[in-house]
């Protein structure tokens, strides 16, 4: 998938949110996060939506996954369902490049990214 992510980013499209995709669905939505040579905090991201699986890849890394509300998401017993720290050394070592792999999860209504957030992790 790493490949995949790296691929795709070359022959990508510019987009704007809200994206939304039918059910069964997947895309990639790729970025480049700031670095700076003083910097050394991660950053946050926060998702905003319904019916996505978003999994998020720094480089070849992947960070992790967030399920967004749907009836198809599973049971989470801890953390933040909509939110990850994306490290500021796996960051670095990525160039700054972000991908996230979308997957809507549902069938009715589809699924949809309406929002990231991205924030200084503290």
């Amino acid at each position: 998938l790493a490949a995949l992510a790296e691929n795709s980013s070359l022959t990508g499209a510019a987009t704007q949110l809200p994206v939304s995709l039918a059910g069964g669905a997947m895309a990639w939505l790729h970025t480049d996060l700031p670095l700076a040579a003083d910097w050394e905090r991660g950053w946050g991201l926060q998702v905003a939506g319904q019916g996505m699986k978003v999994s998020a890849w720094l480089g070849k890394r992947l960070v992790g996954r967030l399920w967004l509300p749907s009836e198809m998401r599973p049971r989470m017993a801890a953390g933040a369902d909509d939110r990850m720290v994306l490290p500021a050394a796996w960051l670095r070592e990525a160039g700054g490049k972000l991908h996230l792999l979308l997957e809507s999860v549902g069938n009715q209504p589809a699924g949809e990214v309406s929002g990231l957030e991205f924030t200084p992790d503290i």
